[in-house]
């Protein structure tokens, strides 16, 4: 019986086989500055045959787990290095993060979201992102939930994806290193339904490497500086988050506590999910 639920919960998430990940966390630097500076990073090596279409779907899957952090889950760039399309989530007011989308030389800030972000965990951020270039229409779905479903601005998107597709830049007006783990970027042809967007990002099509334009299993990456790879099984990508939640501050007394579960993610508290993490938060 045991067996067969774990069938069930594995055939949900897709295939169960280890995702490869980009991970600049464990000897990356910390670089803010010009493009040139930031040396931990990815960039795709290969290049579908056809060009990319005017409207486009990027998803991916980002993960940091420190408390202020930045988190780009991708960085589109034009045949001059300057980015076209990007999202990321920046530092805000816990349990808030501000979310940007860039497009052109454009930010557009999202504060009036649900996004919640946990400190001290390597909790994992599903997005996908559908563009139409010439409008400038944008639907962006984090981990299930609609952030954006606007127009916002036109922008030509690059020639080819060769080096101006990147995992692990941040661009804020100045260029940044990501520091943390990246997964699972796929590209569709046209914009994705709203619908698929949430089941790729909070349900069954979680982990699937099926980008009909580019697939995250059979495209090829360049490794810059200190970059390099590690794996992920897509149930750990796609775990839920845990109602068990342990403080790692110290509570001065039972009122204080009261205070403070409330307003949780203001706190510094982390999510026990299985007894790997439990001896890592232990750690």
């Amino acid at each position: 019986m045991l067996h067969f639920l774990l069938a069930i919960i594995y055939s949900c998430m897709g295939d169960s086989s280890p995702l490869k990940v980009v991970d600049t966390f464990g000897a990356g630097t910390l670089v803010y500055g010009s493009a040139t500076d930031v040396h931990d990073f990815a960039s795709l090596s290969s290049d579908p045959v056809a060009a990319l279409p005017p409207q486009f779907t990027i998803c991916s899957s980002v993960s940091t787990p420190a408390v202020t952090s930045a988190l780009a889950f991708f960085q589109l760039l034009n045949d001059s290095g300057s980015p076209v399309f990007a999202v990321q989530i920046w530092d805000a007011d816990p349990p808030l993060k501000k979310i940007d989308i860039w497009v052109a030389d454009t930010k557009y800030v999202i504060d009036d979201h649900s996004l919640v972000m946990l400190p001290m965990q390597w909790h994992w951020y599903h997005a996908c992102a559908a563009f139409d270039s010439l409008s400038g229409h944008v639907i962006l779905v984090i981990n299930g939930q609609t952030i954006v479903d606007k127009i916002l601005k036109p922008a030509k998107p690059p020639k080819s994806l060769i080096n101006n597709l990147v995992l692990g830049k941040i661009w804020a007006t100045f260029w940044r290193s990501l520091r943390g783990q990246a997964t699972n970027l796929n590209v569709y042809q046209g914009q994705l339904s709203e619908e698929k967007m949430v089941e790729n990002t909070d349900g069954a099509g979680c982990g699937r490497s099926d980008g009909d334009y580019l697939s995250w299993s059979g495209n090829q990456w360049s490794l810059e500086g200190q970059a390099n790879w590690t794996s992920i099984a897509v149930p750990d990508l796609c775990q839920k988050e845990s109602d068990i939640v342990v403080f790692t501050e110290k509570i001065p007394n039972a009122f204080a506590c009261m205070d403070l579960c409330p307003k949780l993610q203001r706190g510094r508290g982390a999510p026990v999910r299985t007894p790997v993490e439990a001896t890592r938060l232990h750690r």
